[in-house]
Parts: structure tokens; sequence; C-alpha cells
């Protein structure tokens, strides 16, 4: 008979979403404090959970069908979130994603991108969104685009903790190495590689045909940047690796960016952008989701499979300290998820109608 604690739907209020099940569920699984019971789910539900708790908050982890990436697969399974759960109440995405160094190089080491990095998608320039879909553009002429595809800010007092997250990580009570730990004896290795393997070529230089990694690559080619200083003096080479935090905007698309040309053209588009991914411009949602991603790559011809463990738990230890640190109430005061199949359906506010009629007024006199 299981041990674990059997709560009701109504009880969960936090989606962790995964894309990724051999490594970033993984590592999201890794990271609660405890695991629930599992309960029955509406025939229409074709998603997978694993139940849980990160301080408190009851937390349901997701992760997208094997062989099913995207934008539209996310859509579909982070709709069905708030048909099982009725107080879903926040969506935190987590994975790994392509990162966008600085060209050229920061003189601050620790406000460049390097692998193992997190970057946080909230961007503190007005109007700029947190996430933007750079492949849904519509055409307006004259040279003129529109974004379609946009993931706004999160809901302020959600932004409230993250600051608060942010403020402890620079004072130092904030050590993601801790979480970190309860990756560790794992089937697939977690820890993080050797400093010495954090390339970055110029962009010009294309990896080497047919090979698997860069040690047939020429280090003459290799990016020049400033190495970061440790936190603490005396420390080992792995513990001086703590991984830093970066908030901005996160570019996402429905196929991998590995072409450091195209990386740079969208980099010069959107100047507060800090990584690319995948999955996230498919949740409708624009108030209760945010997208945290941990750097596995630079997004160039040199990507492999290497810093992807790594990056998947160290945005995983980013989101669990995000629920240490936000209070249970600022989570319920969100407001519950309103599934996207009932928002089609709701009836227009009078709002709505006096623009319709506006508009119909305008066309037709």
């Amino acid at each position: 008979m299981s041990t674990r604690k059997r709560l009701r739907p109504e009880d969960y209020t936090v989606g962790g979403l995964c894309a990724l099940a051999r490594t970033e569920q993984v590592a999201a699984i890794k990271m609660l404090d405890e695991q629930h019971q599992e309960l029955p789910k509406p025939a229409r539900d074709f998603n997978t959970y694993t139940y849980g708790s990160i301080g408190g908050h009851n937390t349901v982890i997701v992760c997208l069908p094997l062989g099913h990436p995207g934008t539209t697969s996310a859509s579909r399974m982070a709709d069905l979130l708030p048909t099982s759960f009725p107080n879903m109440r926040l969506y935190l995405f987590v994975g790994v994603g392509g990162g966008i160094p600085r060209n050229p190089p920061d003189t601050d080491a620790s406000r460049d991108i390097h692998l193992g990095d997190v970057v946080v998608g909230v961007d503190e320039t007005p109007g700029v969104a947190g996430v933007d879909q750079y492949d849904f553009i519509r055409d307006q002429g004259g040279g003129a685009r529109e974004l379609l595809g946009r993931l706004d800010k999160p809901n302020l007092e959600l932004l409230t903790a993250l600051g608060k997250l942010f403020s402890n990580y620079e004072m130092g009570d904030s050590n993601p190495q801790v979480h970190l730990a309860k990756l560790k004896g794992l089937r697939s290795d977690f820890s993080r590689p050797s400093p010495g393997g954090d390339k970055l070529y110029r962009s010009s230089y294309e990896h080497v045909l047919g090979k698997p990694n860069c040690d047939h690559c020429s280090t003459e080619e290799l990016v020049v940047r400033n190495e970061r200083q440790p936190p603490k003096p005396k420390l080992t080479e792995q513990e001086t690796a703590i991984p830093v935090f970066h908030q901005g905007q996160i570019l996402s698309g429905n196929s991998v960016i590995k072409d450091a040309s195209r990386r740079d053209e969208l980099s010069q588009e959107f100047p507060n952008a800090r990584c690319f991914e995948t999955e996230a411009a498919g949740v409708v949602d624009q108030t209760h989701c945010l997208v945290i991603r941990g750097v596995a790559h630079y997004a160039d011809s040199h990507k492999n499979q290497k810093w992807q463990p790594y990056a998947a738990g160290t945005a995983a230890a980013f989101a669990r300290e995000l629920l240490l640190t936000v209070q249970i109430s600022v989570v319920a005061n969100l407001g519950a998820i309103i599934p996207a199949a009932r928002q089609a359906t709701d009836p227009p506010s009078s709002g709505q109608l006096s623009q319709v009629r506006r508009t119909l007024s305008h066309q037709w006199g």
C-alpha cells in the first residue's frame, strides 16, 4: 500500500511543463519535496502527470509526448491542465534552450551567456515581451511587420517574488548547487561538464562536418571571453562554476536554431533576447506562465547534447528556488487559468461588443 499522500485534482495549483522526458522531466521530478499518489483523469486528457509538492505548492509535472516537439504540441498539452485541475494558477515552462552570447563579449563575464546558465523570460524594458515567437510574423507592407505570437510579462505578484529571488541570489542567500545535488546518482549524468568544455566559436566558423564533438575544431576560432571570477575564494573548480541567472527576452519558434549567422541576425532584430527555445509560444495564457531555460548550446553548428542534462538541471533548480520563494497566497491570488476552449465560447464583454459596433459602423456607414 502506498504511503504517498492522495490529494484531489482541485488541490493542485502549479503546472511544471517540460519538453524532453529523459532530461527536463527527470530534473523537474527530482526537485519535488515529495511525490503524491496518481489520480484518475478525464478520458480526453492524454497527458501523463507526476504529482507532488515544492515548498507547499501542490504541483503536477507533465511532458510533451515523445517525438512531438514544437509550439502546437505545447499548446495542446497546456490546454488540458486546467480542465483536469480546476484551480491551476501558474505554469512554469522549464527546460533547455540555445544561448545568445553577447557580440562583442561583455567585459563583465557575469553578464554574458555561458553554457549551464539560466535565462528567465522576463525583461525589464517597457514594451518588451517575455517571450516572442520570432517565426510567426505578419507582413504589414512598407517593411513593417507584426509579431503575432507573444507571451507577455507574468502577473505583478509573481514578478515581485521573482525580484526577491534575484535579490537573494545576488546576496548569496540562494545557492542552486543545493538543489542540483538532488540530481546525483541518476542513470544519466546531470553533473556539470568540465568548464573547459564551454566553447564559443566565431560565428563564421562552422563545425567540422561528420564529427560528434568539437575535438577537431580549431582552437584559433574560439571567441576570447573574460573568465568569470569565483563568488567566494578557495572553492573547487566545480564550485566556482555556479550558474548565473539572467533575465531577458526568450525567442520561441518551431525549429531549433543551429546556425550562428541566423542567431546573430535575430539577436540584432531582438536586442533584448538571451536565448532560443521551441515550445513556449504555444502556451496561450499570457499572465500565468513563466518560461525558464537552461543554456545547453549556443544555437550554432557546434550544438551537441553534452550540456543538456546539466542545463535541464539548472533550469529545474531555478524553478524550485522560485517556488520556495513565492508565498502560497501569491499563487492563489493569480486567479484560475481558464481553458482555451472555454475562452473561445465565453460571451463577449460589453466593451468587445461596442468595438464590433464601431467597426461595422465604420465599414458600412
